[in-house]
């Protein structure tokens, strides 16, 4: 068995290959959600997205995009 093998399990734990993997899924998601909400006065959202999005207005952090930032950072 190639060392390449047995490090595959350390290095598939690496934050980095879950954030290419969760990043193209973030940003269909959102992209989907301006798609569905364009000309809607309310916008239509799942449940997780609202709590979390309501829990950031508590602190005061209300920009449109706070969800990608906090998401990169």
């Amino acid at each position: 068995m190639s060392s390449n093998w047995r490090d595959y399990p350390r290095l598939s734990r690496t934050p980095w290959y879950s954030l290419i993997f969760i990043l193209p899924l973030v940003a269909i998601y959102e992209m989907l959600a301006v798609l569905i909400n364009w000309e809607s006065v309310t916008q239509l959202r799942n449940g997780a997205d609202v709590l979390v999005r309501q829990l950031l207005e508590i602190f005061g952090l209300t920009t449109p995009h706070i969800m990608g930032i906090l998401f990169i950072a």
